[in-house]
């Protein structure tokens, strides 16, 4: 479904992958059912104190996991012969091919990091939360307003944002009203896109 509409417009491919999105876990519901399940992890038993600030210990784990494959994703794209492809790909396909870039080989490879980092993202979240096929709506939310929050391809931007996005999210659960806690995140970035089109670190 990907592929073949990766040739086509930018819309095209947004639809798609929306469409994926919404079948795969349908797909999910009818394989292994509605039932909500656990991920077990002795870590989440444990806790981090630093002075009045408690820390689950599988929490740091998903924060150190997260510090770490950002780090190697950026350096991944940016010091490696494939992270040069990767991007020329992704800014023009037509100029990348006529250069000698792999256009289809390179979005493979985009798919497949892709896939990577979001199962060791799974892993390490899914002992803070029970496990269901519709698990993954929530965080996409949360993940597409800090992508677009940080700039288009800034990845380090979106990293920094994500964590302010759930200190956001849990002061708003926490003192005003858990209801409309993904209204409130889509509200602010509505209005900083007003003031700052490109985000915050100035994307693509």
């Amino acid at each position: 479904v990907v592929f073949p509409a990766i040739t086509r417009s930018d819309m095209t491919v947004m639809v798609a992958t929306l469409g994926v999105s919404i079948a795969m876990p349908n797909l999910a519901q009818m394989l292994f059912g509605s039932d909500a399940t656990s991920l077990p992890s002795s870590l989440t038993q444990h806790n981090i104190h630093l002075d009045s600030v408690r820390i689950n210990a599988q929490g740091l784990v998903s924060i150190v996991a997260a510090l770490v494959f950002t780090t190697a994703l950026v350096l991944f794209n940016n010091g490696t012969r494939i992270g040069t492809r990767l991007r020329a790909a992704a800014e023009n396909r037509e100029l990348a091919a006529a250069s000698g870039v792999n256009v289809s080989l390179s979005h493979v490879v985009a798919v497949v990091v892709g896939i990577i980092v979001a199962t060791i993202a799974c892993v390490s979240f899914s002992p803070l939360t029970v496990v269901t096929t519709t698990m993954g709506n929530q965080v996409l939310i949360v993940a597409f307003a800090a992508i677009a929050m940080a700039g288009i391809g800034r990845l380090w931007g979106a990293l920094i944002v994500g964590f302010g996005i759930g200190v956001f999210e849990a002061m708003f659960v926490a003192y005003v009203n858990p209801t409309y806690s993904s209204v409130a995140i889509y509200a602010a970035l509505i209005l900083l896109l007003l003031v700052r089109p490109k985000g915050l670190f100035g994307g693509h």
